[in-house]
């Protein structure tokens, strides 16, 4: 009998010292990574992985595992549950593009109690004390950004055009609807959403039907390439705005000349803005050929945020710690880069304005 007592009670012991190794280690770099590497984000998601894959090379960060979601809401849950239960991860990054994935995500993130850190402007899941980080601008602060621009130029007729399937479009098209015509003499002149499948020649042609003085083109670059070239190609004479996601080498290409003078909102990151950005740039251009966006600089940012606050959490307080993070010791790619208290970037993260000059987007 005292024996078997001496057992149990060294058996407590050994339970109790496993439980306060396993609450009080530091989280390694077992981080997970949800975006559309496929479909029609693809393009977006191929940047923000070059920003990771930099990020990962400055920081030697390690184990870090990717799913593909293809923009897809069970997709995404299925890539979550693979990542939490099967690879055991601590911390999951999600990509932009996927406003539908992340809503779809939020459920089982809430419950596993493990933190996402969201890099989209979708703001639905913004300003709730949750698991749930979101650290891109949201898509309202771009569509106020944008009527304030148009108010600007005294535009009074606008059509708008967006993707009815996404989340994050459909509800920056009826923002914008609501806002813009609060004042007397302005007018939507139509609200058109889009699926998978755009006719380009059809869409134009019901835009020009409706004689709006500027048309603000709420998509991916490259569907407001091929849009943008559509409208000018029927003698479209007015304006042509867009927002931060046709900021890429994909919509210039798809735009070729008919992109000159197309204005968008754009993401507070410029290649010049400090000499950290500098060096990023030269960084990601020789390696990948090609020019960095701001999804990319958020990505590295993300990483670079998660990466720092892991190797101070504990499992017991990582929600806590992530929230209380110290951030005046970073540099940081993005201006404005930093956590508000439920966890979200900052409302009043400036939005530049950029035009294509040149060829190229330069901030106006």
């Amino acid at each position: 009998m005292h024996k078997k007592i001496i057992t149990y009670v060294a058996l407590g012991s050994f339970l109790l010292f496993s439980i306060f190794i396993y609450i009080n280690q530091k989280f390694e770099s077992d981080i997970g990574i949800v975006l559309p590497a496929t479909g029609r984000f693809a393009n977006i998601s191929e940047d923000v992985l070059h920003g990771i894959d930099i990020a990962t090379q400055d920081l030697s960060v390690q184990n870090i595992y990717t799913e593909d979601t293809s923009g897809e809401a069970t997709k995404a849950v299925s890539a979550l549950q693979n990542l939490l239960h099967t690879k055991k991860v601590k911390l999951v990054i999600s990509g932009p593009g996927g406003s539908t994935s992340n809503l779809a995500m939020s459920s089982t993130i809430n419950t596993e109690q493990v933190p996402l850190l969201a890099i989209s402007s979708t703001p639905t899941l913004r300003e709730k004390k949750d698991y749930i980080f979101m650290l891109h601008p949201s898509i309202e602060s771009e569509v106020q950004a944008m009527i304030r621009y148009l108010k600007e130029k005294n535009i009074k007729k606008v059509a708008v055009l967006y993707d009815n399937s996404s989340d994050t479009q459909t509800l920056a098209n009826t923002i914008f609807v609501k806002e813009f015509i609060k004042e007397s003499g302005q007018t939507i002149t139509m609200s058109e959403g889009y699926g998978k499948d755009v006719d380009y020649k059809t869409i134009s042609t019901k835009v020009l039907s409706t004689n709006p003085e500027a048309v603000y083109i709420i998509a991916v670059d490259k569907i407001a390439g091929p849009l943008v070239k559509q409208l000018r190609e029927q003698k479209y004479k007015g304006m042509l705005t867009g927002f931060s996601v046709a900021d890429s080498a994909e919509f210039l290409k798809s735009a070729g000349i008919y992109s000159e003078g197309f204005t968008i909102s754009a993401l507070p990151f410029e290649c010049e803005r400090t000499e950290k950005t500098k060096q990023y740039c030269a960084e990601y251009t020789k390696r990948f050929n090609r020019i960095p966006t701001a999804f990319g600089a958020y990505a590295y940012d993300t990483l670079t945020f998660a990466n720092n606050a892991l190797k101070t959490c504990t499992v017991a307080d990582m929600q806590k710690c992530l929230l209380t993070f110290d951030h005046s010791t970073i540099d940081y790619l993005t201006e404005g880069f930093s956590i508000d208290q439920n966890g979200d970037l900052p409302i009043d993260v400036p939005i530049y304005t950029k035009q294509v000059i040149g060829g190229v987007f330069k901030k106006i």
